[in-house]
């Protein structure tokens, strides 16, 4: 395997945090606007009920910014405000918040990291969906990760999706979903309920797209309750299980956090997920890194690597030599680094939520809160029930331009929920048209 060797950098005190917590770019050619959702467009008096879980996150975004405004960051310890706004501010849709937050929390930008420009020389820059598909050919099982509060890298895994499911693969592994939820696949969307980090509706819609496509959703992590060396064993036992036994042909996608996908060393003094199934099965994962090459709130918390490739980004991308073998960070460990670009923000979104265009921005009126100082917005298909994971999220404040909603073509069930329950909005409205592809 082609690669640069040399000290990996990574913020461990986030990364193992998170890990163990229990739990593209171009506009659309020719798309047609969806109409905007104005203050007032009420169309049903259905829900008689608060939406309980937007009131609940508003009341935790609420509890936690204040807790923030008066604490010292750089503690990576469960109940700081850093470690839960990470995960709130990605659900509320504030992305770029997570990732200040994420940053805060590590204490320290990325010392250590080498000094050297990247060494593109002899190496090509390759769509990464096209780059692993091409991978995965021959391969039983795909593991590719994710930083929980980044959900760009839940939208690889989605467009990976369809592509491995025409190459055959049937199964999708996901970490932090819940055994409890057994009527997740005969409903075909899930709850808050149904997981951990389900409730950000990417992920949601990870778990959407992959039932809609045919795939067995399965649940395998074991982080709840289990200390960490446990769980690495019992996440590699629960794959052979779940999976191979029952399959012991299948193709498995595995979509897991952080260094679980590492096929060498040790996770907080065990050895990771990836590396116990490989000894229980013999087989190779192909094991695709999303974490380290990934933007950050400022670049000096950047490896050097990705502000040296970043520029010429436009999507998520691997780097193949003349052999077409990946450039990989760290070849004892992972088979693949992708490199993700830097967010471009359109109407206070960013272009990546396009999803290869598949989706088109619905404006929200700025009065749709009405009195209340902010609001969160939720678009949910009109087929769902209101405890569905929305397809999309957004808070929207008082004297701020809100940000659109990203959403395919179809019919979908507008709410604004207010902090103290009140749903001050309700409508139901038609996003997209024809799309192309960018």
């Amino acid at each position: 395997m082609f690669a640069v060797m040399g000290v990996i950098q990574l913020v461990s005190a986030c990364r193992q945090r998170l890990g163990s917590v229990a739990e593209t770019p171009a506009a659309s050619a020719g798309a047609m606007p969806a109409s905007p959702i104005r203050a007032g467009d009420r169309t049903s008096t259905r829900f008689v009920l608060m939406a309980p879980d937007a009131t609940k996150l508003l009341a935790q975004l609420e509890d936690w910014r204040g807790r923030a405004a008066g604490h010292a960051p750089a503690s990576a310890m469960p109940g700081t405000p850093e470690l839960e706004l990470m995960r709130l501010e990605a659900e509320a849709g504030n992305y770029a918040e997570a990732i200040r937050q994420a940053d805060a929390m590590s204490g320290l930008p990325a010392a250590g990291t080498s000094a050297a420009p990247f060494p593109t020389e002899g190496l090509s820059a390759v769509d990464a969906v096209q780059a692993i598909a091409s991978l995965a050919e021959g391969r039983r099982v795909v593991m590719i990760n994710e930083a929980h509060h980044v959900p760009q890298h839940r939208a690889l895994t989605i467009a990976l999706l369809r592509v491995l499911r025409a190459k055959g693969f049937a199964w999708l592994a996901v970490e932090t979903l819940y055994e409890s939820d057994t009527l997740l696949a005969s409903r075909g969307y899930p709850v808050p309920a149904s997981g951990a980090y389900v409730n950000e509706p990417l992920y949601g819609d990870l778990v959407r797209t992959a039932l809609a496509l045919g795939y067995h959703v399965v649940p395998y992590d074991n982080g709840f309750g289990a200390g960490k060396a446990d769980r690495e064993e019992r996440q590699a036992e629960n794959l052979v299980r779940r999976v191979l036994q029952r399959d012991p042909a299948a193709r498995l996608l595995v979509h897991a956090g952080y260094d679980h996908v590492n096929k060498s060393g040790l996770l907080a003094g065990v050895p990771p997920m990836a590396m116990a199934f490989r000894r229980l099965t013999g087989i190779e994962p192909l094991s695709v890194d999303q974490t380290v090459m990934t933007e950050h709130s400022a670049p000096e918390y950047e490896h050097s690597f990705y502000r040296r490739a970043a520029a010429s980004l436009a999507r998520p991308t691997v780097f193949l030599n003349n052999r077409g073998e990946p450039w990989t960070l760290d070849p004892t460990s992972r088979d693949v680094t992708v490199f993700s670009p830097r967010s471009k923000v359109e109407q206070g979104r960013p272009t990546w939520l396009r999803l290869g265009g598949t989706r088109v921005a619905l404006p929200v009126d700025r009065g749709i809160c009405v009195t209340a100082a902010h609001c969160i917005v939720e678009a949910r298909p009109i087929a769902e029930p209101p405890d569905a994971v929305p397809m999309d999220r957004v808070e929207v404040r008082r004297g701020v331009a809100p940000p659109a909603l990203m959403l395919p073509p179809g019919e979908f069930r507008i709410t604004a929920t207010t902090a103290d329950g009140r749903l001050v909005h309700e409508a139901r409205v038609q996003a997209g048209g024809e799309t192309a592809a960018p």
